[in-house]
Formats: structure tokens, sequence, C-alpha cells
């Protein structure tokens, strides 16, 4: 979130797309990297759609961030220039192009929408992004360690964790993940069925 948050701020639409689909849970695009490894005769369809997808989450990103700097630098309503009504427009979005928000950045929003809109009623002529882009300047180097945090452990992966149970928990890791490959296939054949001629 907070790549995502620093990209948007610095008004680099590709990065926040990026960080916004690391952020998010976009099943399509494991859909079609699926179809594209089942279904190579139609890789360049695939491609396609991918890039229409691709093109149309930009689009609507590029779109809010914009309408957010403008309102900013410019003066506008206050909904305008609350960033976490915009975190609200962004989740709009992304159900539309049919992401998933994790539920942490919905509570997120949602937490501090009210902060924000009284803030600017009191502050109106505030400029959050640039206070948001002088906060990652100031504390640049923090963040970069952030990112080399490497991603936890399960628990039942611990060396302490009792080893049968961790076989058990291992094991049912494996069934579910092979569970949502065959779903996604599943997916991808009805998404390349609809490519018959």
């Amino acid at each position: 979130m907070a790549k995502f948050l620093e990209a948007v701020v610095r008004e680099n639409v590709t990065d926040a797309v990026a960080a916004f689909l690391e952020m998010a849970n976009a099943p399509i695009l494991k859909i079609l990297k699926e179809a594209r490894e089942a279904y190579p005769r139609y890789w360049m369809k695939i491609q396609l759609m991918k890039t229409i997808f691709l093109k149309k989450v930009k689009t609507g990103l590029s779109d809010v961030i914009e309408r957010w700097h403008k309102a900013a630098r410019e003066g506008g309503s206050i909904e305008e220039k609350s960033p976490m009504h915009k975190f609200m427009q962004l989740f709009q979005l992304a159900d539309r192009a049919e992401i998933k928000m994790p539920e942490s950045s919905v509570l997120f929003a949602r937490t501090f929408l009210t902060i924000d809109v009284i803030v600017l009623e009191l502050i109106p002529d505030l400029n959050i992004p640039a206070i948001i882009n002088e906060f990652f300047e100031k504390y640049k180097a923090e963040f970069a360690k952030l990112l080399e945090i490497p991603d936890e452990v399960p628990f039942y992966m611990e060396p302490e964790f009792d080893s049968e149970w961790s076989e058990i928990f291992q094991s049912t890791h494996s069934e579910i993940k092979r569970r949502e490959k065959e779903l996604l296939m599943e997916n991808a054949s009805a998404i390349m069925e609809t490519f018959e001629i």
C-alpha cells in the first residue's frame, strides 16, 4: 500500500498500476497466465485480453490520480481532495475490473475517510498530495528497509512446530492450491470457449 500511495502522490501511473495489482488479488491475471500455458495456440488472443484488462485499469487509475492532484492544486470540493474518498473510488474501479481488494486496505480507507474529511473541513486549502510526498521523502530509508523484509513463513513451517502437524498443514495447503489451480483451469477453459468460432 505504501508503494502504491507513493506512486500516486508522484503521479507515476505505471508504478501505481503495478503496486495496485500487487496489493490487490487479481484472479483474472492468474486465469490468463494459466490459459496461455494450457492453450498455447490462443496466446495472441490471451495476450490481447490481458492488454485490454491492464489498459482498463491504467485508464481508470490515471483518471482518479489526475482528478485528485488537480483538486489539491487548483481547489475543489472536499470529496475531490480527500485521498480516502479516492481510495473508495479505486475500490469501485477494482470491482468493475474483477479485482478483489484485500480487506485490510478497505478497512484502512474507511478508518481514515472520516479523519481526512475533518482535516479538510478545518484546513480547506491543504495540499494532501504534497504533504504525503514530503513524508515519503523524509522516511525514504525506512521504506527501503521495509521492502527488504522477507515474506512471513507460515506458522506450521517454523522449526519448533510439531513435525506431524506441520506435515498435515502442508498437505492441506497443497490440496487447496491444487483445487485453486483446477478452478483456474476451468475458468480458463470457459474463457477459451468464447474464442471458438
